[in-house]
């Protein structure tokens, strides 16, 4: 191990299984695994059953928890990163959960959103999918199965064209039908029915791309992968046949779970994601051109080895995937169909002006992605209600599922989306609850995209270009223009009190030809 080597532990605090990874990161950001461990767990099930998770259940993965800690301790593991996903996040006693695993195994555990989970996940593919590059340029549908929820991206000419996630897990879809099955003879026909009813929705945005590839993720895939490729041809590449795959599905789904763990080799906890996960597989399948799934075998706690390495070392892959994140909003703003040439406009003065005044507002990249973000959808609420669109953009921007960015990130873009009108943040309530910090951010970046949307009220980009120059306590703006501009001075200059108020300078705009 080098000196600048970091040993690192992942822990995923899963649904149905508790797992942690053991690794060495190097310099240059790739990853030595050293140790894996997985221990079962009924998270979900008390979750998507009962809404809470039980003593019982709290207790035991209190104490696997703990284990892993031990087992950290004597590795001298200091970084570390541990996640919940949808089995603690849906749970109506997340807060005490989360508490007492701190409390008594000593991990900070944080919950993550589906996005967040997403993203982590797909930054593994890069390392464990042979020409992940090529097959995103050709097109693929990338679909996660977790055990609450199913993620679903379109990739199109190497660009994330979208994603959404659906509460269509195996694991729920299981419990949820569980009941049906006890009295059918052909639950599979119920199953796919019911897969059907959930997924049908993305079926207009799938088949009009020509999508030539499939990935698939989580649910139990590297079973099926395991199961097909006994029957399969192809042994090299990771990849499985689609009728290796309708051929697995078609032995399978009329077998008790029992049945299914003997046929696979694999434990009955296993085998109860086997039917509905390759049901959801096939339809989706259906939907696209692809003749077989790629299985990079790779899972969330391969993705938070990842997010580690890019957070430690800051590398090229970190800046692969915020252009993700670019496209999901992209998408978002399409869907909604805003004015793409003023939101790129605001975007580009507002980077600017940002960039140009660090030292007044001391704030980093991670606000200034906030900025972005909310610079490209601050007028989505106009799809609503023009008159009130600031209050529908804050709305629409908090439900929605931008890959990689967490429930209090997108909270903060709503809010600076939000102010970039006339209204004072300190009037609205939403704002009142959160701290000191994100209250400040979102008022010092709210004053500059204020200030750029005053700059192109009439949307028709009459200013061309803008300099920023600091003197004294006035930012000075220099607007570029061969227009006469008294209703973008005028909005300036209604906009100019918050600035000032906000940071103590005060913006004076001037017009050169």
């Amino acid at each position: 191990m080098g000196k600048s080597d970091k040993l690192v532990a992942a822990i995923d605090v899963g649904s149905n299984a508790i797992r942690m990874i053991l690794a060495e990161i190097s310099d240059k950001g790739e990853i030595k695994i050293l140790e894996e461990l997985k221990k079962s767990g009924v998270i979900g099930k008390d979750t998507y059953n009962f809404g809470k998770i039980s003593f019982e259940t709290i207790k035991e993965t209190c104490k696997i928890l703990k284990n892993y800690k031990k087992l950290m301790d004597e590795y001298g593991v200091k970084d570390y990163k541990a996640v919940c996903t949808s089995g603690i996040r849906e749970s109506e006693n997340k807060d005490y959960v989360i508490d007492q695993i701190r409390m008594y195994s000593g991990l900070e555990v944080e919950i993550v959103n589906n996005s967040q989970e997403r993203l982590m996940t797909y930054k593994a593919i890069r390392d464990y999918l042979p020409d992940a590059a090529k097959i995103r340029e050709q097109g693929a549908l990338l679909v996660d199965i977790g055990s609450g929820g199913v993620e679903v991206s379109l990739y199109d000419s190497g660009t994330m064209q979208f994603t959404e996630y659906l509460k269509a897990g195996s694991l729920r879809i299981k419990e949820t039908l569980s009941d049906l099955e006890n009295i059918t003879m052909d639950f599979s026909s119920v199953l796919e029915d019911y897969i059907e009813s959930r997924i049908y929705v993305l079926k207009n945005r799938i088949t009009p791309y020509d999508t030539v590839n499939f990935i698939g993720l989580g649910g139990e895939s590297t079973s099926i992968y395991k199961a097909c490729k006994k029957s399969s041809e192809e042994k090299s590449a990771k990849i499985v046949n689609k009728d290796n795959i309708i051929e697995l599905y078609e032995n399978v789904k009329m077998l008790n779970t029992e049945e299914i763990a003997s046929f696979m080799g694999i434990s009955e906890r296993q085998a109860e994601m086997v039917v509905p996960s390759l049901a959801i597989f096939i339809k989706f399948m259906d939907m696209t051109k692809a003749t077989g799934i790629y299985f990079p075998r790779v899972s969330l706690r391969h993705g938070i080895l990842a997010e580690m390495a890019d957070e430690m070392f800051d590398t090229k892959r970190k800046e692969e995937f915020v252009n993700d994140i670019r496209s999901s909003v992209s998408y978002i703003g399409k869907r909604y169909r805003i004015d793409d040439s003023h939101s790129e406009h605001i975007k580009q003065m507002a980077l600017k002006i940002f960039d140009k005044t660090k030292r007044i507002h001391g704030l980093g990249n991670k606000e200034r992605f906030h900025l972005e973000i909310a610079s490209l959808l601050h007028d989505i609420g106009k799809s609503i209600n023009i008159n009130t669109h600031n209050e529908h953009s804050f709305n629409i921007i908090n439900s929605q599922n931008i890959i990689g960015i967490g429930d209090v990130e997108l909270n903060i873009i709503a809010h600076i989306a939000r102010f970039h009108n006339e209204e004072d943040p300190s009037g609205i309530l939403s704002y009142n609850e959160l701290d000191y910090e994100d209250r400040i951010k979102i008022s010092k970046l709210s004053a500059i995209l204020k200030l750029c949307d005053a700059m192109d009220i009439t949307h028709k980009k009459h200013i061309s270009d803008i300099d920023i120059k600091i003197k004294h306590t006035d930012v000075i703006i220099t607007a570029f223009t061969d227009e006469d501009i008294p209703l973008e001075k005028w909005y300036f200059l209604k906009k100019a009190d918050f600035f000032e108020e906000v940071t103590g300078y005060r913006p004076i705009l001037k017009i050169k030809g």
